[in-house]
């Protein structure tokens, strides 16, 4: 029978123990956890899963770990030369375009609102000046 092993203790020619903290993040038999694992190892060359997971508590900060690496080296997988900074940048123009927005909409009503007031008071006037007597001439 075959001995149980992650991508990250086959990647280091080794079998999972049976407290192995990288199996359930990186099953051998998930293909897609499989690439996640080589994507992260192509783009942050320097990080070292095998050092810096360990060093997380609970399975549930792994995983957040895991899932912010995994954007940022598919960042610069997309953008070789700016990675994650490109990424920030485009959220933070986008935000930046919906805050214009919504104030270009808040200025568009707060208009509104006054050529209304405008109106309502150019009809206050009209019937002011039919109740008034004619002017004598």
């Amino acid at each position: 029978m075959a001995e149980k092993t992650c991508v990250v203790c086959d990647e280091n020619k080794e079998v999972c123990s049976n407290e192995c903290i990288y199996e359930p993040l990186f099953p051998a038999e998930d293909d897609q956890k499989k690439r996640d694992y080589f994507t992260i190892k192509a783009h942050l060359l320097a990080l070292d899963l095998t050092t810096l997971l360990p060093k997380l508590q609970t399975m549930e900060e792994r995983r957040e770990a895991i899932s912010a690496l995994l954007w940022q080296a598919k960042a610069w997988e997309k953008d070789p030369i700016h990675g994650a900074m490109a990424e920030f940048n485009d959220l933070k123009q986008a935000l930046k375009d919906v805050e214009e927005g919504e104030d270009e909409l808040k200025n568009a009503e707060e208009s509104d609102a006054e050529d209304d007031d405008d109106a309502e008071d150019n009809e206050n006037l009209i019937q002011e000046d039919r109740k008034l007597p004619p002017k004598k001439r």
